[in-house]
């Protein structure tokens, strides 16, 4: 009857609606279109409006022209942008922008497609971290026999399993594998969440 009640669960939440998340506004995918924005202020602070002209130059991750003073439109509340279309090449574009012919000075920026290296590394570290701690929780509570630390161990699996459906892995293409990993960490997290909790229930006499 526990197994049971254990795996109904687990089929509920396996069906609930995928989780989304958003990359940072100057970090697109390699598959969308780039609307680059900018925000403009003048010199003695006052917000640009459409009467003044910015123009954009921006250079490939190979330091190679992308555009050469392109004409940024005006958005309202001193917002521009520049659309690029879908820039297939990852990394990090440099861009330049102008406005009122130099005379408030150069914006110096950059925006990134895909994943950077340095967001890569730090990633790969975070995955280790997910998956060792609440290993070596589970084995601790092997152990001692406090199924506490099972709980708090499953618990962080759960949630890595919750962050890897909504961010998928860098630089991994195929989706059924993604999905598979994913739903394994979540199945694994929730089973060993679910059967330790009932388990502490009823030695606390509860169930």
């Amino acid at each position: 009857m526990k197994k049971l009640i254990i795996l109904l669960i687990l089929s509920i939440l396996l069906i609930l609606p995928n989780v989304s998340a958003e990359l940072p506004n100057n970090t697109f995918e390699p598959d969308e279109p780039v609307n680059y924005f900018i925000y403009c202020v003048h010199l003695n602070n006052s917000i640009c409006n459409n009467k003044t002209s910015c123009e954009i130059t921006a250079f490939n991750p190979d330091t190679s022209d992308l555009v050469r003073q392109g004409v940024m439109s005006y958005n309202g509340s001193g917002f521009f942008n520049y659309s690029f279309g879908i820039l297939t090449t990852e990394g990090k574009y440099s861009t330049l922008i102008h406005c009122n012919n130099s005379e408030e000075g150069v914006i110096n920026s950059f925006f990134t497609v895909g994943i950077s290296e340095d967001v890569y590394d730090n990633l790969f570290w975070f995955y280790i971290f997910m998956f060792l701690v609440p290993v070596i929780l589970i084995i601790t509570s092997k152990i001692t026999n406090d199924k506490w630390f099972a709980v708090f161990g499953s618990i962080i699996l759960v949630c890595f399993g919750i962050y890897l459906q909504a961010n998928g892995l860098p630089y991994f293409d195929n989706n059924l594998i993604e999905e598979a990993i994913w739903s394994i960490t979540l199945c694994i997290g929730l089973y060993f969440m679910i059967d330790n909790s009932i388990k502490l229930i009823e030695e606390a006499g509860i169930w």
